[in-house]
């Protein structure tokens, strides 16, 4: 009887530790893996930008012309209004 049951619950309790050491291992290995692919996909996007650079564009240099003009333009538009609000008041 004693030494039977002694045996039995020595060899469940080793039984409960070797479960629970593999459902540790198990999900230290599904850990891992997730970890590893979600890896390799950073790599894979990290390569096909690598493989795809974006090349700077030379600068847009008319914006200095467009600019001068435009400025141009609207003084044009002030001598224009100035020399006829002049013309109105002279001829009072």
């Amino acid at each position: 009887g004693s030494r039977n049951i002694s045996q039995l619950v020595a060899e469940s309790s080793k039984l409960e530790t070797e479960a629970t050491l593999a459902t540790q291992a198990l999900s230290s290995a599904i850990t891992s893996a997730d970890r590893n692919r979600q890896n390799s996909l950073n790599q894979v996007k990290f390569l096909v930008t690598l493989s795809k650079p974006q090349l700077p564009v030379s600068p847009y240099g008319d914006w200095r012309w467009q600019g001068f003009l435009a400025v141009l333009g609207i003084l044009v538009v002030i001598q224009g209004i100035g020399t006829f609000a002049l013309g109105i008041v002279n001829r009072r």
